[in-house]
């Protein structure tokens, strides 16, 4: 997460600890996308091309749209059929930054890590089975591995 999220969440909520989170290595974001490419059959030959062709294979979730801190994370999860694990993987920037989350840390403060109008993320877990791209403008699109969660 970046350093001015940090700050501005100590200046938003004083006192109240900011929500643990992990930031991965360099190395550790690239085997997830290397792992993320594997999952959904996508060859891999760049970080940019892979995370391309994992989001053309989304869809558009149209009844979802994230705007004014209405819609909780977790409405979003089930609205797409999704059963997040423990902990998210949240992809700022196509495998170059990547941090996880306690996935009730991030329902609970999604609107305070996230930011409308200038960020673009992926959320993810271990299974790798589905990934929620949630656009700058707050449209969510979903990308799901072929199988029993495929739609």
């Amino acid at each position: 997460m970046k350093e001015f999220k940090i700050r501005n969440w100590q200046g938003q909520f004083p006192g109240k600890p900011l929500p643990v989170y992990t930031a991965l290595s360099q190395d550790e974001a690239s085997e997830l996308g290397i792992e993320l490419a594997k999952r959904f059959r996508i060859s891999y030959t760049s970080e940019d091309a892979a995370f391309t062709e994992l989001f053309r294979r989304s869809n558009e979730v149209p009844e979802i749209y994230l705007e004014g801190e209405v819609t909780p994370l977790s409405s979003v999860f089930s609205r797409c059929a999704i059963t997040p694990r423990e902990s998210l993987f949240v992809q700022w920037r196509m495998f170059r930054e990547v941090d996880r989350f306690k996935t009730r840390d991030l329902e609970n403060d999604f609107y305070s890590i996230w930011y409308p109008s200038s960020d673009d993320i992926e959320i993810f877990d271990s299974t790798m089975e589905w990934v929620l791209f949630i656009s700058h403008h707050g449209s969510v699109s979903l990308a799901k591995t072929k199988g029993k969660h495929s739609h």
